[in-house]
């Protein structure tokens, strides 16, 4: 008895377009958060350590942007839900005692 492959199942299908947009910009508020407190930060505090949060809140909007416009997860990609198998070779052969129709 020949394998059949595995159905493909609704839990392989990806993430509704809502929850990935939500995912997303949560993800994006909770970088600007971050973003806020190394600005916060570095009024308190002097030195290099005011320098790298400066720095921190410049670069990470680039980050965050680049983050958040990664486009959709896709999830585990399983492979084709099918087999695919190459057609059997055709005959070429040619009788010679085959008329022409």
């Amino acid at each position: 008895m020949p394998k059949t492959p595995p159905a493909a199942s609704i839990t392989s299908a990806p993430e509704s377009l809502r929850a990935d947009q939500g995912r997303r910009m949560r993800v994006y508020t909770l970088q600007m958060l971050i973003r806020l407190g190394c600005f916060l930060a570095a009024y308190f505090v002097s030195g290099p350590v005011q320098w790298a949060l400066i720095a921190a809140a410049i670069f990470l909007p680039y980050f965050a942007v680049v983050s958040s416009n990664s486009g959709r997860r896709t999830g585990q990609r399983q492979e084709a839900p099918m087999e695919y198998r190459a057609l059997p070779a055709a005959d070429t052969t040619i009788s010679l005692d085959q008329k022409d129709q």
